[in-house]
């Protein structure tokens, strides 16, 4: 499937360069970015969009509309609404989805801002490359694999960046600017969004976020319990926070004891995170936007991909068992969750009390 997804995105490319041979207008300061999925995602162009900005770039984004608030200075932005970025696997490649009104309203209202413009695809996903073509783009750019693993990027489908291992997400994101010919700043910061930022609490209030998409990111109720009641009996209030629809997942996780706040929004969730002294969590969306808005955070790390997805806060934490020997990175698939909650389960509770006790004195 890869190589045919590669040979489609060639044959578009050489199409694009055709039409562009025959005067269709090129918008040489535009840019199209495309991520479909999740709020780190998301969260992670901020410096990238930024820049563009500052550098006088009109910059669009494709992106879910859920995620709009946290960009108010875009002036361009297309809900995304592609098969492919749901979490349920039998929803991504259904043939009726893509021949869909729904869908194919969504493939024209893209063009309208993307004929003539640079697409910019950071996942390195052949299918954002073929998306990217189709909306009119003269050029796009891409990754050399995607995000890091073993798919390789076809050779001939775009411009390729090379992945880096060393680098976070939003370090990756900034290397584009290189193939845009744009400047970059002089000393690039890690995601920040000012408009959402609150005053500093000083209530001792302990944020956990224990749930995610994959549940092989979990840690599981015996760890969660053994840090609440630490926590607890040196007087710290505790309450977990989830997404629309999880409160039953989290509350399976934290124990009924645990007040759950359910955040159905950007500023919502800004707003609750930013009334913890500290938040431990596992590798989620909410988990990125904490650090972005400068809430010391303890991110539990299992199978994602590090330093890619790690937090960037000077007030941050990263835990993890990465450095054992049976690793193995896996895909975050429903199969390989078991695998994931092993190297979760190696977290132990008296890790992240150690790193809570360097972030916040008296605990």
């Amino acid at each position: 499937m890869g190589l045919l997804l590669g040979l489609v995105a060639t044959l578009l490319r050489f199409w694009a360069a055709t039409r562009r041979g025959f005067g269709t207008r090129a918008k040489l300061r535009t840019v199209l970015i495309v991520e479909p999925f999740g709020m780190g995602d998301i969260i992670s162009h901020q410096p990238l969009i930024h820049i563009l900005c500052e550098n006088g770039y009109d910059v669009c984004v494709c992106a879910k509309q859920e995620w709009r608030s946290l960009y108010p200075n875009v002036q361009c932005w297309v809900p995304a609404r592609i098969p492919w970025s749901s979490y349920e696997e039998d929803k991504k490649y259904g043939v009726k989805k893509y021949a869909s009104r729904d869908f194919l309203t969504f493939l024209r209202e893209l063009r309208k801002v993307g004929e003539g413009s640079v697409g910019v695809d950071t996942r390195g996903d052949i299918r954002n490359v073929i998306l990217l073509y189709m909306a009119g783009c003269r050029q796009v750019l891409t990754l050399s694999s995607y995000l890091g693993t073993d798919h390789r990027n076809f050779f001939g489908a775009g411009r390729r960046l090379t992945f880096r291992s060393d680098l976070r997400r939003w370090e990756i994101n900034l290397s584009f600017l290189e193939m845009l010919d744009s400047e970059r700043a002089a000393c690039p910061r890690a995601p920040r969004f000012r408009h959402l930022e609150q005053p500093a609490t000083r209530t001792p209030l302990l944020g956990l976020i224990a749930i995610a998409p994959w549940q092989g990111k979990w840690w599981g109720p015996e760890k969660w319990s053994e840090l609440i009641e630490y926590v607890r009996v040196r007087g710290w209030n505790v309450v977990g926070y989830c997404g629309p629809n999880q409160i039953e997942s989290a509350a399976g996780e934290l124990g009924r004891a645990v007040p759950i706040v359910e955040c159905a929004s950007v500023e919502a969730w800004a707003s609750e995170l930013q009334k913890c002294s500290a938040v431990v969590s596992v590798d989620t969306g909410p988990m990125h936007l904490a650090d972005a808005l400068g809430v010391p955070v303890v991110a539990l790390f299992g199978q994602g991909l590090l330093p890619l997805w790690a937090p960037s806060g000077a007030n941050s934490r990263v835990l993890s068992h990465q450095d054992d020997g049976d690793f193995v990175l896996g895909h975050p698939i429903k199969e390989n969750a078991p695998f994931g909650r092993e190297f979760m389960r190696r977290i132990q509770p008296t890790e992240v009390i150690e790193a809570l006790k360097l972030l916040k004195k008296g605990l």
